[in-house]
């Protein structure tokens, strides 16, 4: 299990940069992942 932080998650979401946007798609859709709560909390506060 990897632990991802914001930078991964967003990256995934946004899809904004390129290479780093793929790395994060392989990360997050080839391996069982988990997100500290706080990045989580984050989310909501936001929508």
């Amino acid at each position: 299990m990897k632990l991802v932080d914001a930078n991964i998650v967003l990256r995934y979401i946004l899809d904004d940069a390129e290479g780093l946007s793929a790395e994060a798609k392989g990360i997050i859709d080839h391996n069982s992942t988990e997100m500290p709560m706080e990045v989580l909390r984050l989310s909501e506060t936001e929508k």
